[in-house]
């Protein structure tokens, strides 16, 4: 009976580790890697220290394309991923729910979110009917943002976890998932120092 004990106790630390590890290691990459210890690409006219994930070691069905920002000293510092396509009316009402699906499951791992829905232009919404149309116009802003000053409970590696709704069109929209380390602001600076 001891034994048994023991191993149900071992397993319960192994799966807590092992999650509050993948919460800290998002699609299983982690802070600090250096690219030259990853499968990337340089895309023409990416911006230094941009570069492309050919393969991560924990891929979500959601996205397709995972972008990261390296640094010499800080490596790793940055990650994006983008979402597939996602056909939608006008109004959005598809990729507004898998926006939804997708909070719910960030909330479940780092709690309280801060979300944004606004238009930069100030103009009222009487035009709803287009409500996708001005997202991919870039006048419409709407995402999801966790961080410490929000209340979010985040790995001591992650500063900010964010979530954003995009468009292609007034009829294709799709997600992007940022994840952003404690170690961006002297990475940016040494990025800075090279152009």
């Amino acid at each position: 009976m001891m034994v048994i004990r023991f191993i149900s106790a071992f397993l319960l630390l192994y799966a807590c580790s092992h999650a509050s590890l993948s919460l800290a290691e998002p699609f299983g990459l982690k802070i600090g890697t250096a690219s030259s210890e990853l499968a990337i690409v340089k895309d023409d006219g990416s911006p230094d220290g941009m570069f492309r994930f050919t393969e991560v070691a924990q891929p979500r069905p959601e996205y397709g394309t995972y972008i990261g920002q390296f640094s010499e000293n800080e490596g790793l510092c940055w990650i994006k991923a983008i979402g597939q396509d996602v056909p939608s009316d006008a109004l959005g009402s598809e990729i507004k729910a898998l926006f939804e699906i997708e909070q719910e499951r960030l909330e479940s791992l780092y709690g309280a979110v801060k979300n944004f829905d606004f238009r930069f232009s100030g103009r009222s919404d009487e035009d709803i009917e287009n409500w996708l149309q001005a997202v991919s116009e870039g006048d419409r802003y709407v995402a999801a943002i966790w961080d410490r000053d929000n209340g979010s409970i985040l790995p001591d590696d992650l500063e900010s976890v964010g979530l954003v709704l995009n468009a292609y069109s007034q009829s294709v929209g799709y997600l992007s998932l940022e994840y952003t380390f404690n170690n961006i602001v002297l990475c940016e600076q040494e990025l800075t120092l090279v152009e």
